[in-house]
């Protein structure tokens, strides 16, 4: 099973070829399957054994705690700062356990952080805690539903609904960061989130830029026109009375 989006690029032509192809689309030579080995996320690194990452490329030997703390960060840097680049060699087969631990742990923190800074809600009554770490699961959850229903609806899926939530948990794992800041936290947080989950369903769903763009403006744009459409009924039956 090929088990990441990174392109394959053909030894004799140098063409890029779609990760799964046994040989070049172009010249029909062999391509290697060296190539189709996983690199990213960082954060999955820390727990991989060494016969399940690239070839060459050694798993984290840190201690179980540093290990996967250090590799959160690195994930969160190399997704907000070279989303594309990162995404060319993500894990597309690595289940929802990771995935959902990781935009979980980040985005309860992240909230955590907020409650403390900017105490809107009642950050001192224990279940509102327990509630910051079911809100970011719930959200990648129904999010990752939404965009592989649409996927599907408009005949653009290439990759199974686990891609689609990994990518979808990964994305909105390192946009939750900016959820600590007042005020701009939530707006930073919704376009980055969008932006990251673009490049990941761009490469990992094959689609082009336009195609992937246009998947995540859906949701947003279905919400706006039902906002408008229940201000206009209420609108036009409060002047019919």
């Amino acid at each position: 099973m090929v088990n990441t989006c990174e392109n394959v690029t053909c030894s004799l032509c140098g063409a890029q070829n779609a990760p799964g192809r046994p040989t070049c689309e172009f010249c029909g030579g062999e391509l290697p399957v060296a190539q189709l080995q996983w690199k990213e996320p960082a954060f999955e690194r820390a727990f991989a054994r060494p016969t399940a990452v690239a070839a060459g490329e050694e798993p984290s030997s840190s201690p179980i705690v540093w290990g996967p703390a250090v590799a959160s960060l690195q994930t969160i840097g190399r997704l907000l700062s070279q989303p594309d680049r990162t995404f060319q060699g993500f894990r597309l087969h690595g289940g929802f356990g990771l995935p959902l631990f990781f935009v979980t742990v980040i985005g309860a923190v992240a909230l955590g952080v907020r409650a403390l800074v900017e105490p809107v809600l009642p950050a001192s009554i224990p279940y509102f805690w327990g509630f910051f770490w079911i809100l970011p699961a719930a959200y990648v959850f129904v999010r990752a539903h939404i965009l592989h229903l649409i996927l599907v609806l408009t005949r653009r899926v290439q990759a199974s609904f686990e891609v689609t939530f990994r990518v979808t948990s990964y994305a909105n794992g390192a946009a939750a960061f900016f959820l600590t800041l007042p005020f701009v936290g939530e707006s930073l947080f919704l376009f980055l989130g969008l932006w990251i989950e673009v490049a990941g369903l761009r490469r990992c769903q094959r689609l082009t830029f336009a195609q992937a763009l246009v998947i995540e403006l859906i949701p947003p744009a279905f919400l706006l026109l039902t906002v408008l459409a229940v201000v206009a009924a209420r609108f036009f039956v409060g002047g019919q009375a």
